[in-house]
């Protein structure tokens, strides 16, 4: 579990209410609970690069109903991203 509390919101406006914000998760990984928490946190960093990589490639609706042609397209896709990096 993780609690944060907040006296100032993004704005910079002091709260005269504490905001609380309590975050729990199940796991059945073995390791201890700052790590879990870490991989948990960085779960947004793999979302943005998956964002980025649909639209900067534009790429977000695939072009057929065929698996082996929508498999071509992510290759190419992510061939192209990889070299423009």
């Amino acid at each position: 579990m993780r609690v944060i509390e907040r006296t100032i919101d993004k704005h910079g406006q002091h709260l005269l209410i504490p905001d609380i914000e309590i975050e729990g998760w199940w796991s059945s990984l073995e390791f201890d609970d700052e790590a879990i928490i870490a991989l948990y946190a960085d779960h947004a960093t793999s979302k943005q690069f998956h964002r980025e990589f649909k639209t900067d490639l534009d790429i977000e609706r695939l072009p057929s109903g065929k698996f082996a042609t929508n498999a071509l397209v992510l290759a190419c896709a992510a061939f192209a991203y990889n070299v423009l990096r």
